[in-house]
C-alpha cells in the first residue's frame, strides 16, 4: 500500500493559478503572432547573433516579413480557440513529494499565479512571394554618373544600401541581386543605375569601335576600347561592358558581348520613342540600329511589347513586365487595361516572374474568363 501511495503522489500533477495582468488591458495589444515553417525557424534560430529580420512597408503598402534571403507576405488567420500568452508557464510538471520548492508552492496558493499578459484571436500566416522592387529603378535614378567627374554628383543624395533597403520591400539577399541584375553599382559606399542617355551613346561607340578595331564581340579588349574612347573614364566603359556581357575574364579584362542584351537594350530604346509602331517600321528600324553579325529573334520581345491588328496592320507598343505591380490581382488589372484580349502564348511572359509556370492554368482560371477563337485558340479576357 505505501508502494501504491508514493506512486499516486510522484505521479500528481503540479497545478497552478492563471489571472490576468494588472495592466492586461495595455499590454494586450503589444503582441503578435507569427506562424513560421520550420525552415524559417530554423534559419531564424541559426542566425540569432546577427538576426536580420525585418517587417517593411509604408502606409500605402502591404506589410511584408522579411528574412535574410526571402520575403513572406503576412496574411492575417483567426484562430479557431483563444490563445493565452503566459510567462513562464510550467508545463508538464510532475509533483514530487521531495522537491521542496514544490511543497511550498503547494500550500503557498499565490506563489503558483501566473499572469497572463495577452490573450490573441488571430495569427499572422507567412507566405513566401517575389521580391516588391517596382520602385527600386526610381529610387536609384536620381542618382546617376555622368561621363566626366564622379564628383558631379552629390554623394550626399545617393542612396547607401543600408538606406535602399528600408525603401524596398524585399530581403537583403534579393536586393542585391536585383541590383546586380539592373546593372547598378556601388561607388563610395553608395548606390549608382548608369544614366541611361550615357549608356545608350556609350554602348553605340563601344559597338562602333570594336568594330574599327577588328576586335572579336567574343573577346573585347576594355584598354584598346578606352584609346579610341578617350572621352570616356574607363571606369564608365567597363561598367557598360559589364552589362551587355555574359562573361568577364578579370585577368585579361576581356569580356565576350552579348548580342540578345545589346538587341533588347536597342529595342526599349527604339520603342521608348513613340507609343506605337508599325511593325514592320520597327522590325527595321531594329535591324538597323545592330550590328550585322545580329540575328535578332522576336522571343527578345516578350515581356517588352505587345502587339495589336489595326485595319489589318499589325502594331508594336511598349509594355515592360518590369513596371508592373508583383500582386497577381493588380497586375491582371494592368494587363486588361492595356489589352482586353489576350492569347496564352502572349499572357505568359507577363505572368512567369510572379507565379512560375507549373501554376499559370490555375492563376487563370482565378482572373481571367476562357472563350475559343474561330480558329480554336483560346482568348483570355478579365473575370472582373
Amino acid at each position: 500500500m505505501a508502494s501504491d501511495d508514493n506512486n499516486t503522489i510522484k505521479n500528481k500533477k503540479h497545478w497552478q493559478t492563471l489571472e490576468f495582468n494588472d495592466n492586461f488591458e495595455n499590454t494586450t495589444s503589444n503582441y503578435k503572432l507569427l506562424e513560421l515553417s520550420e525552415d524559417l525557424l530554423k534559419e531564424i534560430n541559426i542566425e540569432q547573433q546577427n538576426l536580420n529580420i525585418f517587417i517593411k512597408g509604408s502606409k500605402n503598402d502591404e506589410a511584408v516579413f522579411c528574412s535574410s534571403n526571402k520575403t513572406f507576405t503576412m496574411k492575417l488567420v483567426e484562430c479557431s480557440n483563444s490563445i493565452l500568452l503566459i510567462p513562464d508557464l510550467e508545463q508538464n510538471t510532475i509533483y514530487n513529494q521531495n522537491n521542496q520548492n514544490n511543497q511550498n508552492n503547494h500550500q503557498n496558493n499565490h506563489q503558483n499565479n501566473k499572469k497572463i499578459e495577452s490573450i490573441q484571436f488571430n495569427h499572422y500566416e507567412l507566405i513566401q512571394i517575389k521580391p516588391k522592387l517596382e520602385n527600386l529603378k526610381n529610387l536609384l535614378k536620381p542618382f546617376k554618373i555622368d561621363d566626366s567627374n564622379d564628383d558631379n554628383n552629390n554623394k550626399s543624395q545617393a542612396l547607401t544600401f543600408e538606406q535602399l533597403s528600408k525603401f524596398v520591400q524585399c530581403s537583403d539577399f534579393e536586393l542585391k541581386t536585383a541590383l546586380l541584375e539592373i546593372g547598378a553599382r556601388e561607388i563610395k559606399g553608395h548606390w549608382y543605375v548608369f544614366d541611361e542617355q550615357l549608356l545608350n551613346e556609350l554602348l553605340e561607340m563601344i559597338v562602333a569601335t570594336i568594330i574599327e578595331q577588328d576586335q572579336s564581340f567574343d573577346n573585347v579588349d576594355s584598354s584598346k576600347l578606352a584609346q579610341s574612347l578617350n572621352e570616356y573614364p574607363i571606369d564608365c566603359i567597363e561598367w557598360c561592358l559589364d552589362i551587355y556581357s555574359t562573361n568577364r575574364d578579370n585577368l585579361t579584362l576581356c569580356w565576350s558581348l552579348d548580342f540578345k542584351k545589346i538587341a533588347i537594350a536597342k529595342a526599349i530604346q527604339l520603342l521608348s520613342l513613340t507609343n506605337k509602331w508599325p511593325f514592320e517600321e520597327f522590325e527595321r528600324a531594329w535591324r538597323e540600329s545592330l550590328p550585322q553579325i545580329v540575328v535578332i529573334q522576336h522571343d527578345w520581345l516578350k515581356g517588352l511589347a505587345i502587339f495589336e491588328d489595326q485595319h489589318n496592320i499589325k502594331f508594336i507598343n511598349y509594355f515592360p513586365v518590369a513596371t508592373l505591380p508583383t500582386d497577381p490581382r493588380q497586375r491582371f488589372s494592368k494587363l486588361f487595361d492595356a489589352k482586353s484580349k489576350w492569347t496564352k502564348k502572349e499572357i505568359e511572359p507577363y505572368l512567369l516572374e510572379i507565379i512560375g509556370n507549373s501554376k499559370i492554368d490555375q492563376v487563370l482560371a482565378k482572373f481571367t474568363r476562357m472563350s475559343n477563337s474561330k480558329s480554336g485558340e483560346s482568348i483570355y479576357t478579365s473575370r472582373f
